[in-house]
Order: C-alpha cells, then sequence, then structure tokens
C-alpha cells in the first residue's frame, strides 16, 4: 500500500519546526494518520482495465465510498483487496490516498490494477487410485471480462483412467468465494472385482466459501449417470451381478478443512493439525457417507530439522429407506496410500500368506463400508542434504469390512474387533518435496508387513504386498 501523507506532513512540519525540504514521515505521524479523528469523504477511481468489466469490481469499489473515517477505508480496502486477488484474474493492485484539494473533508483513492493473461494452457502429471496419466487443461481466466472462467481439460491416453472435464467457474459471485459447474465423463479400469470397467457422466455444482473462524466449507451437489461392465469377455461374480448396468446418483455434499499448518521460513517441515471432514447424502442409491481425516506435524528440533507426524482417516457409508445393501461403485478401497505396501486390504483382497491371488469369496462382498488407518512417521532431514528431499521411518497400521448391520457397527464390541484385524506395515524411505503438498505426501519406500506376532515379513506375496513403492500418500487424488 502506498499512502500520500501530504496534508498531514505540513501540519505536522508547522508544529514541530521540521527543517524545510521534503516531508519526513515519522512513526508518529504514520499513528496520527491511521487514527484520523475526524469524518471523511471518499472518492475512488481506477485504472488498468482493458478487458475487465467495471462491474467486475464495482461491489468493492462502493464500499470503498461509504467509508466515514480513515480505519473505515483501510479495513474495506483490505477486504476488497482479498476478494479482487481471488478472482485470480489480476497480477497487481496498488493504490494511492490522498486529499482532494478540492474538499476540507474529502479524500481521493486511485486503485490501480494490472491484468493477467487471459488464456492458458498447461500440461501436468495427475496421480489417482495408484494410476498416473497426463492432463492437458486450456484455461481462459477472464471469459468475457466477467470474471468466469472456462477451462476445459482432458487425461489419458491410458485405459485404466480417462476423463473429460468442462467447466464454468464465477469468480465473483453474490454469495461464496466462487461457484462452479462442471460437466464430466469419467472412465476408469478398477481392480479387485470382476466389474472392472467404470464409465461415470454427470453435472455438478459448487460453491466455495471464504475461510472463517469454523474453518473453510464447499458445497457440491450434482447428478451421476454411472455404467459398471466386466473387463472385454469376462465374467462378472455373483455377489456383483445386481450392481452390473447402468445407475443413477443424486448427491449432496459438504466438506470442512480447518488447517492450523504453519511453515516459517527456514522450516523444513511444517507444523500444526490439519482436519478434514466430509458428509454425503445420496439419492437413488438412499445412502450416507461419512470420512473424516485429521494429519498432525509435532515438531521435535529447532527449525523443524525433525517432526512428528501423525495420520488418521475414519469412514464410514450406511444405507437407509429400507435399502440395505450398498452397491461396490459407491463402497471404500484401502491400498497403499494409507496403509503403505498393501495393494489392498478389506473384503475381496488375498490375503499376505496366501500365494495366488483370490478376489472375491462367495460369502464375501468387495470393498467395504467401514474403514480406519492410522500412521506415525518420523522425518527428518538427510545428513549432507539440504533440499527437496528428506528421509522418515514410518509404522501404519489400517482395516476395512463390509457390514450393514448400523446398529452393530456403533457398538464398543464391534470397534474392538475391528481394531484387533487391522493389518500393519513398517519401512522406511524417501519423502519427496518437489511442490508443496499439503493434502499428500510424495514417497518412496521400503515397508515390511507385520505378521500376527508383530514380526516384520521378510518375503511378503508380490501380488500382495509391495516391498519398494513410489506413490503419493495420506492424499484425496
Amino acid at each position: 500500500f502506498s499512502l500520500v501523507f501530504s496534508s498531514v506532513c505540513t501540519e505536522m512540519t508547522a508544529e514541530t519546526d521540521l527543517p524545510e525540504g521534503p516531508p519526513i514521515i515519522t512513526e508518529a505521524m504514520f499513528e496520527r494518520w491511521t487514527r484520523y479523528p475526524d469524518p471523511i469523504s471518499v472518492k475512488v477511481q481506477h485504472s488498468g482495465l482493458r478487458h475487465t468489466k467495471d462491474a467486475v469490481v464495482s461491489r468493492q469499489i462502493e464500499r470503498l465510498e461509504k467509508a466515514a473515517t480513515v480505519q473505515e477505508f483501510l479495513a474495506e480496502y483490505i477486504n476488497a483487496h482479498k476478494k479482487w486477488d481471488g478472482m485470480h484474474i489480476f497480477k497487481s493492485i496498488n493504490y494511492n490516498l490522498e486529499p482532494d484539494t478540492s474538499s476540507k473533508k474529502g479524500f481521493k483513492a486511485i486503485v490501480q490494477f494490472q491484468e493477467l493473461e487471459e488464456k492458458s494452457v498447461g500440461i501436468s502429471i495427475q496421480r489417482e487410485q495408484s494410476s498416473t496419466t497426463p492432463e492437458v487443461r486450456f484455461s481462459d481466466n477472464n471469459l468475457f471480462g466477467r470474471a468466469w472462467e472456462a477451462t476445459l481439460s482432458a487425461q489419458g491416453p491410458h485405459e485404466a483412467h480417462r476423463q473429460i472435464n468442462l467447466s464454468l467457474k464465477q469468480k465473483n459471485p453474490a454469495f461464496g468465494l466462487w461457484n462452479q459447474w462442471t460437466l464430466f465423463n469419467r472412465a476408469r479400469i478398477l481392480e479387485g472385482h470382476s466389474l472392472k470397467r467404470q464409465q461415470i457422466r454427470g453435472l455438478s455444482f459448487g460453491c466455495q466459501m471464504g475461510p472463517s473462524q469454523f474453518g473453510q466449507h464447499y458445497f457440491e451437489t450434482g447428478l451421476e449417470i454411472r455404467d459398471m461392465q466386466p473387463h472385454k469377455d469376462e465374467g462378472v461374480s455373483e455377489a456383483l451381478y445386481q450392481d452390473q448396468g447402468e445407475s443413477e446418483k443424486t448427491y449432496i455434499r459438504h466438506d470442512c478443512t480447518l488447517s492450523q499448518l504453519t511453515q516459517e521460513p527456514g522450516d523444513v517441515f511444517p507444523k500444526g493439525l490439519h482436519l478434514w471432514t466430509s458428509n454425503e447424502v445420496a439419492g437413488s442409491t438412499n445412502t450416507v457417507r461419512h470420512d473424516v481425516k485429521a494429519e498432525c506435524y509435532v515438531p521435535l528440533l529447532e527449525r523443524g530439522l525433525a517432526t512428528l507426524s501423525l495420520h488418521a482417516k475414519l469412514g464410514f457409508i450406511w444405507a437407509f429407506s429400507g435399502v440395505s445393501r450398498i452397491r461396490v461403485q459407491d463402497r471404500y478401497s484401502l491400498d497403499s496410500a494409507y496403509v503403505r505396501g498393501y495393494r489392498g486390504l478389506g473384503p475381496g483382497a488375498p490375503e499376505v500368506q496366501n500365494p495366488p491371488p483370490v478376489f472375491e469369496p462367495p460369502e464375501e462382498q468387495p470393498g467395504g463400508n467401514v474403514l480406519g488407518a492410522a500412521s506415525a512417521s518420523l522425518n527428518f532431514i538427510l545428513p549432507g542434504i539440504m533440499g527437496p528431499v528428506t528421509g522418515h521411518v514410518f509404522a501404519n497400521a489400517g482395516n476395512m469390512e463390509y457390514n450393514e448391520n448400523r446398529q452393530e457397527v456403533l457398538t464398543k464390541e464391534y470397534a474392538q474387533k475391528f481394531i484387533a484385524g487391522a493389518k500393519a506395515s513398517v519401512g522406511c524411505g524417501l519423502v519427496i518435496h518437489v511442490v508443496p503438498l499439503w493434502y499428500g505426501r510424495m514417497e518412496f519406500n521400503l515397508a515390511f508387513p507385520l505378521d500376527r506376532t508383530g514380526q516384520p515379513i521378510q518375503y511378503p506375496a508380490s501380488h500382495v504386498f509391495d516391498k519398494f513403492k513410489l506413490s503419493l500418500n495420506w492424499s484425496n487424488s
């Protein structure tokens, strides 16, 4: 912020007999300016809007002009600057506030905008459920000069992960930080059961709210048309026969993020707590889904040279309105993203001790509706290396089950049985900090599963457990 203190400086110079010449801005002058006691009137002008329409900034400009004191103007400008900066259509925003010589109480503010480039093209790597694919994205960041962002993105061409999205985001809505409409078509090849080919088409609408003392909130509603089919000429198991074919899902979801993570300049690791919760109610399928994920980083040495990180994830899905069975595409999967090394856990996943992979036992349903996982990791810098790679040792455990009896799941006895049936692993590895991963960790690990006595299994079955793995851990996607 740049302020021109001409009238105040002249007044203070006369009172304190300061030497002639350029005004000297002392701390006392600045304090008096920011606590200017008299009512004022402000006329706001702006410049630099080449493509952006005046209506995009007019709402905040009107609030600035309604300021009755200098303090109110500064407070309103901070709010306006956050709003304009959050639109991501301006490269820089500056202003001057100076007395208006035509009025004793009048002030003139000039806001200077510098716009960003309107169109952008990007190529990135996306990773989801152990599948890595390139993504090409084209965006118009300021469509029609109205602070709308239109984005077309495509992922592929690998058959296991194809996706095309067309989204339209309103970055200056009357309610919330931004609103977004999205049309999508996703295709996946899933492992672990016979309905491997999944295609989802749909439309969603999301609203991101601003941060508050109760966290940051996101609301989404949408419609999905889903199709589950076997891969090529493969058959469908009896357990999943009723899930084959096309089905619809309408839903409304609320996500809340409460983050107190901080990382001072020079610190290697963050510190603090990050909590994420999600609740979804789905029609047609008649299901309710609850998810909680918590991450805590505790510094052990100065400058964050060593940190203990604790992670936990809980999930529960239940059916209502006379429906008991949960379709396979609505269930959880649990793999090395949360329990390092394991290719799969829970119903339908092969056991470590069984040499051949065995999927979908007749008495079980693949996937689960009750999930729990926890991890502890000691992070440290590597001797002689102060860069994007650090080391860690870890221990983690997790379990997943399918149980349609909601009352039984909520009992203490079930919780004790669920914890006793968890599988665990230990190991060490490298953490790669190439990009800021606030919602996940890119790791290269050496891991060993633990047997029922707690001893590491030196030679686990390769179809069940990966001793060496590069993956994104403790991340939504």
